[in-house]
């Protein structure tokens, strides 16, 4: 039987859990840690057992909230998740035996087709819960939370293990009442979390949609503003211009000119509010938000291109919003000392990839491998973690590339990742 419950845990790890809770590397140690859990369940008793599935759980619930930054969707999943196991073993096992004991028929228990059916069912039921998620965002409306619920993550997680044990418990006793009471239970509770959790954030991500779509609006009504008044002016700097141009006097059209670039600098101002509402994702919004606000403050020349993004790609939400982070610091700090303070970002899907590229001026020549050295910068006083820490992070993705570049007076740095 604990066979059984190990390849249903395997295929609950590979069909439901990775990517969304578990990196890869975290997936292949749970899998391993659950094989060899089978394993001693041959040769060990039930006690040792118990501790086992006690430590198996507590490493399963740290590794999927190192990958996630967050207490609380670990162990609500990990609710529904056994769940699932339930209603699988109800279906396969004990709702036939109760049939067979009605009856007055031998229940025959062959492991084999049970095991594969049991497999097939919990796959159709991860197959469900993805078509369910691209139709309603449960899963991203619950990542993009703005609050770890720390303590409640924890409190949850202890009534999983509680009713965890009571599962095992009610299993081996066979009262098949009191596993339905149980099953009911778990799913009652994991699918009021999941749906209380989705509303809270899928309101949070319409109140931060709406600040977003504010400050959008302010842009145009700023630009439409800027326009009229410019208008009444033209006429009058196309007849200067003519003035200058009649009398042959090239130099002077051309300081004109600048004069002009120079005064109507605000007229030209671009509509970077206007591009963010196409992140779906609040944090990643927030964080082009900060960017584009700080760039304002510093006068730096911001361009900006953003393809529609709907999705985060496979690297964890706070990875990738660190990995970001660094690179719009840096590209901040870079311009600082130049001449010529500009920034180009751009976020454009290529198929199954995000690319994003960051460039800003640069005077100076860069040794590329010498600023992704810890403790390396080509900037004063400053401490040379960030690109190191970025470069550990993308390594840590086998999906994930990064580039640097330092030609034509730029430093470009792009990153490919996967959807």
């Amino acid at each position: 039987m604990v066979t059984a419950y190990a390849i249903n845990y395997l295929a609950l790890i590979w069909s439901f859990f990775y990517k969304k809770l578990l990196s890869k590397r975290q997936a292949l140690i749970l899998s391993v840690i659950t094989a060899s859990t089978a394993l001693l369940s041959v040769y060990t008793s039930d006690s040792f057992l118990y501790i086992n599935i006690l430590a198996y759980f507590f490493i399963q619930y740290f590794m999927m909230y190192n990958h996630t930054k967050n207490w609380l969707l670990p162990a609500v999943f990990l609710i529904f998740a056994d769940s699932l196991i339930m209603l699988v073993w109800v279906v396969t096992y004990h709702f036939p035996r109760e049939i067979m004991n009605l009856l007055g028929q031998p229940f025959h228990y062959n492991h084999l087709i049970v095991s594969v059916l049991q497999f097939l069912l919990l796959l159709l039921c991860s197959f469900g819960f993805s078509k369910l998620d691209k139709k309603y965002a449960i899963w991203q409306s619950l990542n993009d939370t703005s609050q770890k619920y720390t303590r409640l993550g924890l409190g949850i997680f202890l009534l999983f293990l509680i009713l965890m044990f009571l599962h095992v418990y009610i299993s081996m006793r066979g009262v098949v009442v009191t596993l339905l009471l149980v099953l009911c239970l778990m799913f009652v509770i994991s699918t009021l979390l999941i749906s209380l959790l989705t509303l809270i954030n899928k309101n949070y991500q319409q109140r931060k949609y709406v600040e977003n779509l504010t400050l959008s609006l302010e842009d145009e009504r700023e630009n439409f503003q800027l326009i009229r008044e410019y208008r009444h002016d033209f006429r009058n700097i196309m007849l200067a211009m003519e003035e200058y141009l009649s009398n042959e006097d090239i130099t002077g059209a051309q300081e004109f000119l600048e004069q002009i670039v120079g005064s109507t600098k605000g007229y030209l101002k671009n509509y970077h509010y206007d591009q963010i509402s196409v992140i779906q994702n609040t944090a990643l919004r927030g964080l082009v938000t900060e960017f584009i606000r700080v760039c304002e403050q510093e006068d730096i020349e911001l361009t900006l291109k953003i393809d529609p993004i709907s999705t985060i790609p496979t690297v964890s939400l706070v990875d990738f919003l660190r990995v970001f982070s660094i690179l719009m610091n840096n590209a901040i700090e870079a311009v600082q000392n130049e001449k010529n303070k500009k920034i180009s970002v751009s976020f454009t899907n290529d198929r199954d990839k995000l690319i994003i590229n960051v460039a800003n001026p640069s005077s100076n020549p860069v040794d590329i491998a010498a600023i992704l050295k810890k403790g390396n910068s080509t900037k004063n006083n400053h401490s040379g973690l960030g690109l190191w820490n970025l470069k550990k992070i993308i390594h840590s993705y086998h999906d994930c590339q990064f580039l640097l570049t330092n030609e034509n007076g730029f430093f470009n740095a792009k990153l490919i990742l996967k959807y």
